[in-house]
């Protein structure tokens, strides 16, 4: 029997539907043997959460430099740090823009890097990426 694939997904703009997305999608019975490493800040995935989640899940934290293990029916997340500072005004913010730029950044290292095979963006802003200069 041939090994699943990992599949990176980023956490997309904290202040548009990204995490809302991430978190229903990860948490549904249709994905739920899919190996799903999520790439974003804790305090945002914990926001949607608390707010989308229908059902009570787990978060494991992944850590670059511990030996990779995907937990089933638990939303793995690979914390790149912030996200208390983001305030959900579901307005177009530099701050977001660069987050989830940040997110993206990393899923894309840890693709090049093999630790896993595919990455999947959460929706992004371009009008936040403009915002936070990323062009």
């Amino acid at each position: 029997m041939s090994k699943k694939p990992i599949i990176g997904v980023t956490l997309g703009d904290p202040q548009g539907v990204g995490p809302e997305v991430v978190v229903k999608a990860v948490l549904s019975k249709e994905l739920a043997n899919i190996p799903i490493i999520v790439f974003g800040s804790y305090p945002v995935l914990l926001k949607a959460i608390k707010k989308y989640a229908l059902k009570k899940c787990l978060v494991n934290f992944i850590r670059k430099n511990n030996k990779l293990r995907v937990n089933y029916n638990i939303i793995n997340l690979v914390d790149i740090g912030g996200g208390k500072e983001l305030k959900i005004t579901c307005k177009a913010e530099a701050k977001s823009g660069r987050a989830a730029y940040n997110y993206i950044l990393e899923a894309i290292n840890w693709a090049n890097k093999g630790i896993i095979n595919g990455v999947v963006t959460a929706p992004i802003s371009k009008e936040a990426l403009k915002l936070a200069k990323i062009k």
